[in-house]
C-alpha cells in the first residue's frame, strides 16, 4: 500500500491559507476616502503652508510680506558681502529659501470642481472631476 505523505498535503494547503490574507489586503485598498477625511486633509495642507511662514509675516498682506522677505534677502546679501563666512552664507541661504517658498506657495491656487453627470456605456451616471489651476 502507498502511504500518505503529510508534507505534500501541507504544501498544497499553504496556498489556500494565504488566499484569505490576500483578500483582506485587496479590500483594504478598495476603501475610499470620505468627504470628511478629504476636508481634513485640505485644512491640514493649508495650515502647513501658513506655518511655513515666519510668525511675523503670517498676519501681513501679500504685498507687505513680499516686501519684507525681499528686504531680508537684500540685508543678508549685504552682510555676506561684508563678511564672506559660512555663518553669513547660511543666513543668506535661509532668507532666499523663505522668499522662494513664499512665492511658490502664493503663486497659484488649485480648485476642484465636479462636472455635469453623464451616462457611461453601462448606463451609470458619473460626474467627472476637474482641477482648475489659477495663477
Amino acid at each position: 500500500m502507498v502511504s500518505i505523505d503529510p508534507l505534500q498535503a501541507a504544501l498544497h494547503a499553504s496556498s489556500q491559507l494565504q488566499s484569505p490574507q490576500q483578500k483582506t489586503k485587496k479590500t483594504d485598498k478598495a476603501k475610499k476616502k470620505g468627504l470628511f477625511s478629504t476636508l481634513l486633509a485640505d485644512s491640514a495642507k493649508e495650515e502647513a503652508s501658513l506655518s511655513s511662514l515666519p510668525p511675523d509675516l503670517a498676519n501681513l498682506s501679500f504685498d507687505e510680506a513680499m516686501q519684507v522677505l525681499i528686504d531680508s534677502v537684500y540685508e543678508a546679501g549685504d552682510i555676506l558681502k561684508k563678511k564672506p563666512y559660512a555663518d553669513s552664507f547660511v543666513i543668506y541661504k535661509k532668507a532666499i529659501g523663505e522668499f522662494l517658498r513664499f512665492v511658490v506657495d502664493e503663486s497659484y491656487e488649485v480648485e476642484d470642481q465636479e462636472g455635469v453627470a453623464q451616462k457611461n456605456k453601462a448606463g451609470i451616471f458619473i460626474k467627472k472631476k476637474y482641477t482648475i489651476v489659477k495663477t
